[in-house]
């Protein structure tokens, strides 16, 4: 077996960094998917900027990749806020 190629490395490190996390956190019995959610994504940028540069064609697809990731996290974390803010506007409640 050869060595392993730089992208080959990026997808090894990122799949066990998110095995890892959904094994903590099944063990840590979280129940709420956005925390989920939000780790994989601060996983992916962390890894990602660890092994930047990528070649140019590969490059464009992750900022793809990355601008929706972006949007989701933004999502949850605003959703989380408006929770602490003001949570019967989220809930429904009064």
């Amino acid at each position: 077996m050869g060595r392993l190629k730089a992208i080959d490395k990026y997808i090894l490190v990122l799949s066990l960094s998110i095995a890892v996390t959904l094994i903590v956190l099944s063990l840590l019995a979280e129940k709420r998917i956005d925390v989920y959610i939000a780790l994989y994504i601060l996983e992916y940028f962390t890894i990602t900027a660890i092994f930047s540069p990528f070649p140019r064609k590969l490059e464009s697809k992750l900022n793809i990749i990355s601008a929706i990731m972006l949007a989701t996290f933004i999502a949850i974390v605003a959703y989380r806020v408006m929770l602490i803010i003001s949570p019967s506007l989220i809930l429904g409640g009064t």
